[in-house]
C-alpha cells in the first residue's frame, strides 16, 4: 500500500512527519493521512515525494490508486456513510444530500466507465 511505502522510506532515511512535510511543503496531518491511507498525495505532491525519498515508485503508485474512477468510487462510497463530516452547523450532511450526491456520483462514474470503455 502507498501510505505503507511513504512511512517505510521516510523512516529509512531517518526524517520525522514533521520534517518530511516541511521538505515537500505540505502539513505534517497530510503527511500523516497519506500514510495511514486516509489520503493519496496528488500527482504534483507525488512527484516532491519522489524527489524527497528518492523513490520513483512513489509517483507511479500514487497515479496508479488515484484513478479520476477510484476517487469517484471513493467519494461516492464517503456520501452513502452516515458518519461522513461537513462544514454544516451540525457537522453532518443531512442524508437527503448524502443520497443525492451519492448518486450523482454513481452516474458520473458510470458514463465516465461507458465512455473510456468505448
Amino acid at each position: 500500500m502507498l501510505g505503507e511505502e511513504i512511512k517505510r522510506l521516510r523512516e529509512q532515511k531517518g526524517m520525522t512527519v514533521t520534517g518530511l512535510a516541511r521538505k515537500i511543503g505540505v502539513s505534517r496531518m497530510t503527511v500523516y493521512h497519506w500514510e495511514n491511507g486516509t489520503f493519496i498525495p496528488t500527482e504534483e505532491n507525488a512527484w516532491r515525494l519522489e524527489a524527497c525519498l528518492n523513490d520513483k515508485a512513489v509517483c507511479s503508485v500514487s497515479r496508479d490508486e488515484d484513478s479520476l474512477l477510484d476517487r469517484l468510487e471513493r467519494l461516492e462510497r464517503d456520501f452513502r456513510d452516515p458518519h461522513v463530516a461537513s462544514g454544516t452547523k451540525n457537522g453532518r450532511i443531512p442524508p437527503e444530500m448524502r443520497k443525492a450526491a451519492a448518486l450523482a456520483l454513481s452516474s458520473l462514474r458510470e458514463m465516465i466507465a461507458a465512455g473510456l470503455e468505448g
